[in-house]
């Protein structure tokens, strides 16, 4: 193996342990494994802290560059609605992973200016992730996805500290948890010591969350009973021309279906975008729908809705609610959209260059006014999330 060849495997290395340290998310959750990534990850960057800044920005953007463009590879499957698009999904999917990695590599860098001040790296690392972190969920519409907190989904009770430090703090803490066997393995002295206090507030971060849970059990609303309607509808079969009427009526035949456990459907969901019509418009459609809505039941349906039937009307990606009548009740904006999908972001720059977004839609989708809290008839009030 040539001395080129070994130099960039070297350079690789960074980006690979980013891609593995994704594992750590939902679904796969081998979170554990942040235990090995991060001291390995601190090792190598240790090493660099002497060169040049750019070398030290480079190296955290590598890392970032592998984590994001594994933890959002789904990205890549909205590309193969529309195979006309198929071209523009590595620019994108790397793109999206070259941007987002940027806020890391700054990270990195801050890192190691603390680092030259005498701050020990494992220590100051953790927190400059964290403040990029934050940035990256609420700069330039923000894009909030895969944080390193989200990794205590599967930690049982830890996932409490939500409530304390919120995300940002979580993900604070999982760095320097997982950046405390760095400290037990380099450091010497009373530095040892705080790693070592570092890690064992995890056990017991733990016993909290589970005792916090014990006492706090969960209490049910009683006679509810959900239905969750899901077709199993593809992309590219959802929005083709003249397939609009055998959705409707497989919509319609699962929510009329008889409950299978004798008790009476009160709710029924409906997933997101489900409807590739303006059911909230559509007349004969609602006529339908009260139809198959048995007396006392509410729908929360996924659907289309715009603001005015006017050619310059905006279109949000919404959940309305409709009674047994099929009267509308209330509705729901999505109101965090996700780039390049609802939305092309700097599209003065991209669309000339031949980017869209890829909702069906001149303009895309408008933002929501924000997070809102809807009163259901017979269940109380609830919160609403759309993808994203």
């Amino acid at each position: 193996m040539t001395e080129k060849t070994l130099s960039i495997l070297r350079a690789l290395l960074p980006c690979f342990l980013g891609g593995v340290a994704a594992l750590g998310l939902p679904p796969t959750n081998f979170w554990w494994l942040m235990f090995l990534l991060v001291p390995a990850i601190l090792w190598l960057f240790s090493q660099q802290t002497a060169k040049l800044w750019y070398h030290q920005f480079l190296f955290g953007w590598l890392v970032g560059f592998g984590y994001f463009i594994t933890s959002q590879h789904w990205i890549g499957y909205a590309f193969f609605v529309d195979k006309s698009d198929l071209w523009m999904m590595p620019f994108a999917l790397s793109g999206l992973a070259g941007f987002l990695a940027l806020y890391w590599g700054l990270a990195f860098l801050a890192a190691a200016k603390l680092h030259a001040r005498g701050h020990p790296l494992w220590l100051a690392l953790p927190p400059c992730l964290a403040i990029a972190e934050y940035l990256r969920g609420i700069l330039f519409t923000g894009y909030p996805w895969a944080v390193w907190g989200q990794m205590t989904d599967a930690m049982g009770g830890v996932t409490q500290l939500a409530s304390v430090f919120g995300m940002v703090g979580l993900t604070l803490l999982i760095w320097l948890w997982a950046a405390a066997p760095f400290a037990l393995w380099q450091e010497r002295s009373w530095r040892r010591g705080i790693g070592a206090l570092i890690l064992l507030s995890l056990p017991a971060a733990y016993l909290w969350g589970e005792q916090r849970l014990a006492q706090n059990p969960t209490h049910y609303t009683e006679g509810v009973v959900l239905r969750l309607v899901q077709p199993n509808i593809t992309q590219d079969d959802k929005w083709r021309n003249g397939n609009a009427r055998a959705i409707f009526d497989q919509l319609l035949q699962m929510t009329s279906a008889p409950s299978s456990t004798g008790r009476p459907i009160t709710h029924i969901i409906w997933p997101e975008s489900i409807v590739p019509f303006l059911l909230d418009e559509s007349i004969p459609g609602r006529a339908e729908l009260a139809t198959a809505l048995m007396p006392g039941q509410t729908l929360l349906a996924g659907a289309v809705h715009r603001d005015s039937p006017k050619p310059e009307a905006h279109y949000f990606t919404s959940i309305i609610m409709f009674n047994d009548k099929a009267d509308v009740i209330g509705h729901y904006d999505k109101w965090r959209l996700v780039p390049g999908g609802e939305f092309l972001p700097l599209e003065w720059v991209l669309g000339p260059l031949g980017f869209r977004h890829l909702v069906n839609l001149p303009e895309g989708f408008t933002a929501g006014d924000g997070p809102k809290t809807l009163p259901v008839p017979g269940a109380g009030f609830a919160g609403f999330s759309v993808c994203y």
